[in-house]
């Protein structure tokens, strides 16, 4: 028997328990999800216990789950595992009990968090005072630990079963880290690691980050959505419309540029680079409801200028009249939600920016938002102005 020959005998019998150990820690992952907390046993109501399991679950208990995914990650690079399979299985198989460990204690903690959970019909409204136990950051990280995290890990065990699965059956080191499948394997492993990463970054945020960081997790992509509007009306203002043909609503898309940069504008100012870029204190007195109203918000403002651009885009299916008093009202829906929700913010999170010893910097923000909203105003009315023209014309 050849050293190749000799080398895989030893260690197939080793793979075999590591190989099961993943199957089993995705079928773990697989069976935790939101049910899992709702049933879970009943937890002691003791004094301080949440805030012990949310200090926990930040500080050390998700850190490690982070470290033990990306440690099975290098542990099984085609390379090393060729070379010295041996110590590499038994290390693997070691990281795997601590993260098992790891996945129980996460599960006792959360079951902790969500021991006699708020009601969602009555407590959003009023759970301002709750710090780390309102329901819209509980049900949030929850959210992403279910949907996200938990699904995350299975891809990351999967791959790296099927590398070792794969080391069983090939004798030749040479052979096993230039074959093509274990090639992709390991890149997929890699970028399976990466949406871990992506994911329990957001889930740790959710815990640490204050009431302000948290309600703009999820604005990064609408910005760009934003952006890609921005584009579209502006190749609409470049049509040539010949009147005799049809009555065109294309002129008012000239109207609408300017409420997609302000809202632009008005998002970039409330970001990291701007009104967010020193660290709020931790937590807000806005409850759930309107916590997840500021969340959202982006997302609406969104939603509202792209039915804007689409009636614009194909004005040609509706009368114009009808088409404009659409225009109107979708305007008037997004000066109305964006009025609101700058009064939240100004009741809520501009009194607890810090000011500085020489620059009262709650009156300069104060006073930058209510110019904003003049030129958003002035921006919605031209349009509205000039739409009611159109539907003058068109009767």
């Amino acid at each position: 028997m050849d050293i190749s020959s000799t080398l895989h005998s030893e260690h197939s019998h080793q793979a075999d328990p590591v190989i099961e150990a993943f199957a089993n820690l995705l079928d773990k992952c697989k069976s935790i999800g939101h049910s899992t907390f709702q049933r879970s046993r009943k937890i002691p109501n003791q004094p301080g216990i949440k805030k012990k399991a949310t200090f926990q679950l930040h500080s050390s208990i998700l850190p490690g789950l982070r470290s033990q995914i990306v440690t099975i990650s290098d542990l099984t690079d085609p390379d090393d595992l060729s070379k010295a399979p041996g110590s590499q299985l038994k290390l693997i198989s070691e990281v795997q009990s601590e993260l098992n460990h790891t996945l129980d204690q996460m599960l006792l903690a959360i079951s902790i968090l969500y021991a006699q959970p708020p009601d969602p019909l009555t407590i959003p409204g009023n759970d301002g005072h709750l710090e780390e136990r309102k329901y819209f950051r509980l049900n949030n990280f929850l959210h992403y630990i279910a949907d996200f995290l938990l699904v995350d890990i299975g891809p990351v065990c999967s791959a790296s079963s099927e590398l070792i699965g794969k080391l069983k059956l090939i004798t030749d080191p040479d052979q096993f880290n230039s074959d093509v499948y274990v090639v992709r394997l390991r890149e997929d492993l890699l970028e399976r690691k990466s949406d871990f990463l992506t994911s329990i970054d957001g889930v740790i945020q959710w815990l640490t980050g204050t009431d302000f960081d948290i309600v703009q997790l999820d604005w990064k992509n609408e910005i760009l959505v934003l952006d890609e509007l921005l584009e579209t009306i502006r190749d609409l203002t470049g049509y040539s419309v010949d009147p005799t043909e049809y009555n065109s609503l294309i002129p008012l898309a000239k109207l609408v540029i300017p409420l997609i940069k302000l809202s632009r504008i008005f998002f970039n100012k409330l970001s990291v680079q701007g009104m967010n870029r020193k660290r709020l204190p931790m937590y807000s007195k806005m409850s759930s409801h309107d916590l997840d109203s500021i969340a959202l918000l982006l997302e609406h403002v969104t939603d509202d200028l792209s039915e804007i651009a689409s009636l614009l885009r194909y004005d040609l299916r509706t009368p114009a009249a009808d088409t404009c008093q659409l225009l109107i009202d979708k305007v008037q829906s997004l000066q109305d939600l964006l009025k609101s929700s700058l009064a939240l913010i100004l009741t809520h999170f501009l009194p607890i920016i810090p000011d500085t010893e020489n620059f009262p910097i709650q009156n300069y923000y104060k006073a930058w938002f209510a110019t904003w909203q003049t030129m958003f105003t002035v921006a919605g009315d031209n349009f509205s102005k000039a739409a009611e023209g159109f539907i003058s014309n068109d009767l």
